[in-house]
């Protein structure tokens, strides 16, 4: 079978609380595909509860592995954390405020499937979470697993104009 990458975009501000269902949608990734390479950013809680739910069951699963994406360089010491780091090549070109939505763009691009938690209709999470599900990966959101994905205002326009017309 061949690798996966399966990546995680959330809110900053994802509760604690989230880190059994977290879990378990990692641990089914893993039973699907124990060859899955996990990319995790480092700019949120939604990020830190991903690597420290991820960390214990990649020793049960020695062909997975987890790599911290950055969005900037240098690297702090607090984003190493002893995690292996990638940094998207063509970054360095972008400036510093655009760098997370281009980091998260460059996951969407590479991931087959993502885990997320995305519960409300803005944010960087949400605009990653959607551009990854009209990639066409595989997504599941934990804030509502199975609901689907929020409209963006461009789309709330739209359907406004065609129940008038």
């Amino acid at each position: 079978m061949a690798r996966q990458i399966c990546t995680f975009f959330g809110h900053r501000d994802a509760p604690d609380a989230l880190s059994g269902a977290l879990s378990a949608a990692i641990a089914a990734q893993l039973r699907q595909n124990r060859q899955t390479d996990f990319y995790i950013g480092s700019d949120g809680n939604f990020d830190r509860l991903a690597r420290l739910t991820l960390r214990p069951l990649l020793h049960q699963y020695p062909d997975a592995h987890l790599y911290r994406i950055l969005a900037y360089l240098p690297p702090s010491r607090a984003a190493a954390d002893g995690d292996a780091l990638l940094y998207p090549e063509g970054l360095e070109r972008v400036p510093r405020r655009f760098a997370i939505a281009h980091r998260n763009r460059w996951m969407a691009q590479q991931a087959d499937c993502v885990i997320g938690y995305v519960c409300r209709p803005f944010g960087g999470a949400y605009t990653a979470f959607r551009y990854a599900a009209r990639l066409r990966r595989d997504c599941v959101n934990l804030a509502e697993p199975g609901a689907p994905l929020l409209p963006n205002r461009a789309e709330l326009e739209y359907a406004k104009g065609q129940q008038t017309n």
